[in-house]
């Protein structure tokens, strides 16, 4: 069954303290969508998922090449990609690098990497910086290529 995201832009009518003239993002579903009612909304933006291990999981073209990522409204980037899928992707590596824990508390280091173009349902975004994605056994394993994040959702 293909259900959907839509994601909004939505502009605060109030003034507040650092919120000034600032585009908030929601993840809009029937259960939130009554309680943000915030502001005229501009045009949604639908994004379709499947269920794939119990994760909404997207079909997303980075640069030109098919890749399957699950959607994590709490992950701290915009896209992550597995060390395997980041082999079979073009990206630029940024030479930056993050300290990351996983769910169990382990410790890694992941690389940033840049791609020139994402495509996820009519969501289309230009030059985004992403991390690999490393976890542990402990964490589970997910057989996506990576994520989208909360960067995704919020810009």
């Amino acid at each position: 069954m293909i259900q959907c995201i839509e994601v909004a832009l939505r502009r605060s009518r109030r003034t507040a303290p650092g919120l000034s003239g600032m585009h908030k993002a929601y993840l809009l579903t029937p259960i939130l969508l009554p309680a943000l009612s915030f502001g005229a909304p501009v045009k949604p933006i639908r994004i379709p998922f499947t269920l794939e291990n119990d994760l909404p999981t997207v079909t997303a073209k980075i640069d030109g090449v098919t890749r399957k990522l699950f959607i994590d409204s709490g992950g701290f980037a915009f896209l992550t990609l597995t060390k395997a899928a980041l082999q079979r992707t073009p990206v630029t590596f940024s030479g930056r690098t993050v300290r990351q824990r996983d769910i169990s508390g382990k410790e890694f280091e992941v690389r940033g990497f840049s791609v020139g173009e994402i495509q996820v349902g009519e969501l289309s975004a230009l030059n985004i910086d992403g991390y690999e994605i490393i976890h542990s056994t402990a964490a589970g394993d997910f057989m996506q290529d990576g994520y989208l994040g909360f960067g995704a959702i919020s810009r």
